[in-house]
């Protein structure tokens, strides 16, 4: 099998939960949302992971502390950000 990528949409805004953080940095069980879906992809095997950010992204990349990830910045709707993610330039 060749390398796998995964690109995790991390840019909503999350204007419906009424807050002030980003809405992948909320917690549950003591743990970010984000960094739930980032350990599900690397249980999968997946060799690299690709984080989509925009709203707070410098909140969202803080709380995924050194983990190797390549970021790239939000683009309008999930469609335009997965495929953003395919090129990614930013880190």
């Amino acid at each position: 099998m060749g390398c796998l990528m995964a690109v995790i949409l991390a840019a909503g805004e999350g204007k419906r939960m009424k807050s002030k953080k980003a809405k992948v940095v909320h917690e549950i069980l003591g743990m970010p949302l984000v960094e739930w879906v980032y350990r599900s992809v690397k249980k999968a095997g997946i060799d690299e992971v690709v984080l989509v950010v925009g709203h707070k992204a410098e909140e969202v990349k803080e709380k995924m502390g050194t983990k190797p990830l390549r970021f790239s910045r939000k683009a309008i709707g999930n469609g335009a950000c997965t495929y953003a993610g395919s090129g990614v330039s930013e880190q």
